[in-house]
């Protein structure tokens, strides 16, 4: 689920001042870090969350990829992920995105409701669902709805299941079957993290319907290994970001709207209405209020400034930077920026984590 990239702001100005008066002074650079790291996954949910987006850069782009794999620019993980993504290139235009709302009329609400609840698929083929009592305990049914073909018009869909309290993706593939990112512990139940991203690689990559088990130890109990599967599925949507990522912000900007100073060799930007301005127009605003109102006797005016300047020097970088000359290194710089930071051993250790 995703929650809007205001409210994460304002969640690290008061996360930042809760843990610096706790600490009664400055925070470690660790702690900075802690930070950063959970201001990049906002920023890549509120990015990758525009799936037509996403799915359209790739597609823009599936010659530039193509080429990148000829010409030996990617690593080893990159290059599998990118040779499984051109076997399943077919179903790139084919792909579909549906976005479903819980309602009472009729059979479109139980959809809803047994999507969300969807588990597995039993031996005859029927599809499970799990409820909750009013106890609290957890019990198992067949869906009334959830049938192979009813599931027809849907397949091959990226769904987002839209509420109040925020969104989950998942995916119905060719064959009618259902996977969602929860099912798979790719992500912690009822968490905001990731989920369309752990969806959009489950359409583009089939090999990725499944819990990852690769660094699974027989010595370990179930707990920990549960949190090495979460890092696993983590780990591998980082390499399909750092395949994409670049591409997908640099569609959003408007190549019409670059000008060059005439005094400095760097370049004014301007940018369109997209998601990536709608980040930065909301981060802007919560500038200009009154912050004095969080801020008790000035103390947490450090913790305002140190996330003002991450946004600055990782999300919009400065137009003063002479060594950015257009909209592709602005994209490449800013993808850099996050991914450096989503790749660290603290990212990997905390992210696969977060609720």
């Amino acid at each position: 689920m995703d929650k809007n990239f205001k409210d994460k702001y304002l969640k690290y100005k008061a996360k930042y001042l809760e843990l610096k008066n706790q600490k009664g002074g400055q925070l470690s650079e660790d702690e900075k870090l802690d930070l950063k790291i959970d201001m990049c996954v906002s920023y890549v949910m509120q990015m990758m969350g525009n799936v037509q987006n996403v799915i359209s850069a790739i597609i823009e782009n599936i010659n530039l990829i193509k080429d990148n794999l000829t010409n030996g620019n990617y690593n080893d993980n990159q290059r599998s992920l990118v040779e499984l993504l051109l076997q399943n290139e077919h179903m790139l235009k084919q792909i579909q995105i549906v976005d479903l709302t819980p309602n009472n009329d009729g059979n479109k609400g139980l959809f809803y409701s047994d999507l969300f609840d969807f588990s597995h698929m039993d031996q005859a083929g029927n599809y499970i669902i799990l409820k909750e009592s009013k106890r609290g305990n957890s019990y198992e049914i067949k869906s009334k709805i959830l049938t192979f073909d009813y599931l027809q018009t849907y397949k091959n869909s990226l769904v987002n299941l839209a509420a109040n309290e925020g969104v989950h993706w998942i995916y119905i593939d060719e064959n009618s079957q259902i996977h969602n990112p929860y099912n798979y512990n790719m992500q912690v139940n009822h968490s905001h993290q990731f989920c369309q991203t752990h969806s959009l690689l489950m359409a583009l990559i089939p090999a990725t319907r499944t819990i990852c088990t690769i660094y699974n130890d027989v010595n370990l109990s179930a707990f920990e290994n549960d949190k090495l599967e979460r890092r696993c599925a983590y780990e591998n949507i980082l390499v399909l970001l750092s395949i994409i990522f670049h591409l997908v912000i640099f569609r959003s900007f408007s190549l019409k709207q670059i000008r060059k100073t005439k005094k400095q060799k760097s370049i004014a930007i301007q940018i369109n209405t997209t998601m990536h301005t709608e980040i930065l127009e909301e981060a802007d605003g919560i500038r200009a209020l009154n912050i004095n109102e969080m801020i008790e006797n000035q103390k947490g005016q450090d913790g305002i400034d140190f996330v003002n300047q991450f946004i600055d020097n990782y999300i919009k970088l400065p137009n003063n930077q002479g060594n950015i000359k257009n909209f592709e290194e602005l994209s490449l710089a800013v993808s850099a920026n996050i991914l450096a930071i989503l790749n660290t051993d603290r990212a990997r250790e905390i992210a696969p984590e977060f609720k």
